[in-house]
């Protein structure tokens, strides 16, 4: 197989690394989008081409001069809907463009399999027979860690700058959350317009960075509460539940707005995982789990739970499918948790 990726990226970490790294017997060549050339020519030979999220004209070249065997998309966006939404940054709306949907007329005749990440994008590709990928935590994820913070909490809010909208309704819940709870501390993630939001003694801002050393400087237990709201828009309706994952790594517990984005179980919903939309609930549910160590341990022990079981019910991503060296991509992810 030869997974091409725009660089290390979240899209591979979280949805198709596991995977891979559970198909026996297949050898994996990772190529890059923007440097077609730098892969052989007979790395294509016989070979399944999986577009992780991007496909670039350059690529589509290429598999043109040099047919795989098979071609396999996978998507964890609307790129559609990101492309034209006002909210997002321009360079952003270009760049989803250029490798998005202004590349799938050309890709379509020789794709094999459409891959995505929710059911809701499931339903709006239903004419390409797409297969389901939810979000899948790595080894890495599910190692047990604890920020120590809890007498002293911690929150964070970890969002670029597509999602400035949710900066913009977040911020002054944070700050009347501050003023209620003295010892608390807020780190926030934000580049740009988001970042302006965010002016206050006990906050810090700390910019985007490359995905390997984000994800590497979270694995250290960095925090007790991880925030996630999700405005209404066609975009976020098709948002998978990647902040589990995230929650996870950095040893904290998760609060969410979209219940049904992150299937949020009946006991998580008992500890306060699930706030609605609304600012007086997330401010009085964030200052009430500031205050208690107790409910912020369980809410990240049953985070990591779900995560646990999700993982125990995935398949790997590619079986064999016969000794002519065929591969067939796996359908059978068992659903989320109830």
């Amino acid at each position: 197989m030869v997974a091409v990726c725009n660089g290390p990226n979240p899209s591979f970490d979280y949805y198709l690394a596991p995977r891979l790294a559970a198909a026996t017997g297949l050898d994996v060549t990772l190529a890059e989008l923007r440097r077609p050339w730098a892969l052989k020519d007979d790395a294509l030979d016989d070979a399944l081409v999986l577009f992780c999220r991007y496909v670039s004209a350059s690529w589509l070249g290429r598999l043109e001069r040099r047919p795989p065997s098979a071609c396999a998309l996978f998507l964890d966006d609307d790129l559609a809907a990101l492309a034209i939404d006002p909210a997002t940054p321009p360079a952003y709306r270009r760049r989803v463009w250029r490798w998005g949907p202004s590349q799938w007329p050309s890709l379509a005749r020789r794709l094999h399999c459409l891959m995505v990440s929710t059911p809701v994008l499931a339903e709006r590709f239903a004419g390409c027979g797409p297969v389901v990928l939810p979000p899948l935590a790595g080894t890495d994820e599910l190692r047990l860690r604890s920020s120590g913070h809890f007498e002293a909490p911690k929150f964070g809010f970890h969002a670029t700058a597509v999602h400035v909208a949710e900066h913009r309704w977040l911020a002054p819940i944070v700050r009347a959350v501050l003023d209620a709870t003295p010892g608390l501390q807020v780190e926030v993630v934000a580049n740009g317009s988001a970042a302006r939001f965010w002016d206050h003694p006990r906050v810090h801002v700390a910019p985007q960075r490359p995905w390997p050393e984000y994800k590497a400087r979270q694995l250290d237990g960095a925090l007790d509460l991880l925030l996630a709201p999700l405005l209404p828009g066609r975009a976020n309706q098709a948002r998978a539940a990647v902040k589990r994952i995230d929650a996870a790594r950095v040893g904290a517990a998760l609060v969410v707005s979209d219940a049904e984005i992150y299937g949020v179980t009946r006991a998580e919903r008992e500890e306060g995982m699930h706030l609605p939309l609304d600012a007086n609930a997330w401010i009085e549910g964030l200052t009430a789990l500031a205050g208690s160590p107790d409910r912020l341990r369980r809410l990240a022990a049953l985070n990591r739970q779900v995560l646990s079981e999700e993982r125990s019910r995935a398949r790997p991503l590619v079986e064999p499918a016969g000794a002519e060296g065929w591969w067939r991509l796996s359908s059978q992810d068992e659903p989320g948790p109830a």
